[in-house]
């Protein structure tokens, strides 16, 4: 079985409103529905996900714990991905260490405002008025999960078998 995420291919609804909890419970639901089939084994079932799917297994794959997990580069922690991403695209363009600095200078900003719940204008304003992309939508989104962090819930998944597919 597989779904859309809201406003994916039709599905009603906006991904951009979900919190990761939200995301999560909507996977746990789909597990509980597949377990009361009689026409599925309830005790063979494999989850898989990517990218952002990384908060959500590690959040519904122990209680109760399905056989199998497929991880295909999964998120983890919000905050040091992003400032890893940022420093690993800066290094793959040889920045220079004036734009470097500007560039996580402007990323900690960011960090500052969404820690005390900035609006998206105030996120704007602080930015010179150069959203570069960030829409309103967006920017809910990013401040709804920007602290989710799936290393506490991945020791509750001792015993669970995972593979774990990364790539560079």
């Amino acid at each position: 079985m597989s779904w859309d995420e809201p406003g994916v291919a039709g599905a009603p609804g906006d991904w951009l409103d979900q919190s990761m909890d939200d995301g999560a419970e909507e996977a746990a639901a789909a597990i509980a529905w597949a377990r009361a089939r009689p026409d599925i084994d309830g005790d063979r079932i494999v989850l898989w996900g990517a990218s952002q799917a990384g908060w959500l297994l590690s959040k519904v794959a122990a209680e109760p714990p399905v056989s199998f997990a497929i991880a295909v580069q999964p998120a983890i922690n919000w905050l040091q991905q992003g400032r890893y991403n940022i420093l690993a695209e800066l290094r793959a363009e040889n920045a220079s260490a004036a734009r470097t600095e500007a560039e996580v200078a402007r990323s900690d900003t960011t960090r500052r405002l969404l820690a005390r719940r900035a609006t998206f204008e105030a996120f704007v304003r602080a930015m010179g008025g150069d959203a570069d992309g960030m829409t309103a939508d967006r920017w809910g989104f990013i401040s709804k999960n920007h602290i989710a962090d799936a290393t506490r819930d991945l020791r509750a998944l001792r015993g669970v078998p995972m593979l774990l597919t990364l790539c560079c």
